[in-house]
């Protein structure tokens, strides 16, 4: 559940990755990958980069 509020931060945020784990209480950066790419099939940043332009 948590991985699905940090997914909606980081398209709706400018947030940093960090600031956004530490917010929903995400210390393990390294499982915090491994989890979102078996959720979302791509990293955090390739949702950062292919969000459409304002």
């Amino acid at each position: 559940m948590r991985i699905s509020h940090i997914y909606k931060d980081l398209i709706n945020t400018n947030d940093t990755l960090c600031s956004i784990l530490e917010a929903h209480g995400f210390t393990n950066t390294k499982l915090f990958y491994r989890i979102f790419k078996e959720k979302f099939k791509c990293t955090p940043k390739h949702i950062r980069k292919n969000l459409p332009k304002i």
